[in-house]
């Protein structure tokens, strides 16, 4: 980690976004590098309701055997599998289940499944922590940043200047993790607006959003911040209403 960098992003940060919340850094390493290994749950274990941990400072590495969700050791890259009949449970259910009735028929998520892509498998220790605690030794890949729609604003206009096509920022369907990590870790062009998961969102505060990037053109970015948008009056107007 940069740590001229992290300082330079820090202080750019209070100047345009004032008191908004820093990011969350995320990567994976082939050890613990000394950290405890966030231990596995006798409940359904959800990456996303973590976050509040993490989001009030807790450094957490996690594993396979931190999780028990599948979908989220699917977006992870822990696992090549769906809980069984997948797309019954995305839509109308089965005899077995409930569906979640997010799509309308199987066949619709099982053409959808066929276009998507997914990290490859590792066996690698998962790193979230707050952007303020980083440390020189920690190498961030992605950053998610959780944000209410001001906030998201200067966000998404952020990312749209320094990297700047007509879908740069995309929300597309899918479910926490999918968005969160997933998505914008293989297509480090782009942000990703997500947690419009219902099944998720009651794990985050009501009023917010994730916004996910990947790390690589973040000094490109911070480089920008005094020659864009944030310097000038319309931006001013929306900072005065940033909680």
């Amino acid at each position: 980690m940069d740590m001229q960098l992290k300082q330079h992003f820090e202080q750019q940060w209070e100047r345009y976004f004032g008191t908004s919340e820093l990011p969350i850094a995320a990567w994976f390493t082939d050890t613990t590098e000394g950290e405890a290994l966030h231990p596995p749950k006798d409940r359904h274990f959800c990456v996303m309701g973590e976050f509040a941990r993490v989001r009030a400072g807790d450094a957490l590495c996690m594993d396979a055997s931190s999780l028990t969700c599948m979908g989220a050791k699917r977006y992870l890259g822990y696992s090549d599998k769906l809980r069984p009949n997948f797309e019954y449970f995305l839509s109308c259910g089965n005899e077995q289940m409930k569906g979640e009735r997010y799509v309308r028929t199987p066949e619709q998520v099982r053409d959808w499944l066929a276009k998507q892509e997914f990290l490859p498998l590792h066996q690698r220790f998962l790193h979230l922590r707050r952007w303020d605690a980083l440390s020189e030794e920690d190498t961030p890949e992605l950053l998610i940043f959780f944000a209410a729609p001001d906030l998201l604003s200067g966000l998404f206009t952020w990312f749209s200047y320094c990297n700047f096509f007509d879908d740069s920022v995309r929300t597309p369907f899918g479910a926490g993790c999918n968005t969160v990590f997933n998505q914008p870790l293989l297509d480090p062009t782009r942000a990703f607006i997500g947690m419009f998961d219902p099944t998720a969102r009651p794990y985050i505060p009501k009023n917010l959003l994730t916004f996910s990037f990947a790390y690589e053109r973040f000094a490109e970015m911070v480089e920008a911040m005094d020659e864009c948008f944030l310097t000038t009056d319309a931006w001013k107007r929306v900072q005065g209403r940033l909680e």
